[in-house]
């Protein structure tokens, strides 16, 4: 099921992109390669106004950035270093409705990155509760 249009996808993963940037001994998310459909995966089995509230911030932060930020583009089209300049400035932002946007996006991405096996590999998570078959015990 695809709880989540392409556009919105590529709003998605140009916020991860900007949100966790590659730093010394941790894969960035663009790196990382976070999987086809593990955003969607997220919210398949969530309440559709939970889906429909993630909608809705995706939405926000795309276009808020050109009232925001004074360009004539979205978010998800702006070079990186601008993207993670907008990241910042959400999260610092005076505005409690532009810091929850920024942080149910943050979670929404973030999860799906923390779940990467490059991730995992560079923190040194190890899923002891697999077999050689992926399957849980």
């Amino acid at each position: 099921m695809s709880v989540f249009n392409d556009r919105q996808r590529a709003v998605l993963t140009a916020f991860a992109e900007a949100a966790f940037p590659a730093v010394p001994g941790l894969p960035g998310a663009a790196e990382a390669a976070i999987p086809e459909g593990a955003f969607d995966a997220l919210f398949a089995t969530a309440d559709t106004e939970v889906a429909d509230l993630v909608r809705k911030a995706i939405f926000v932060f795309e276009h808020a950035t050109r009232v925001f930020d004074f360009t004539l583009r979205g978010f998800s089209r702006l070079p990186l270093e601008r993207r993670m300049h907008v990241v910042e400035r959400w999260e610092s932002s005076r505005f409690y409705w532009r810091r929850m946007v920024c942080l149910l996006l943050k979670m929404t991405t973030g999860m799906p990155y923390a779940s990467t096996p490059a991730v995992e590999q560079a923190v040194g998570y190890d899923r002891l509760c697999q077999h050689e078959g992926g399957a849980p015990r």
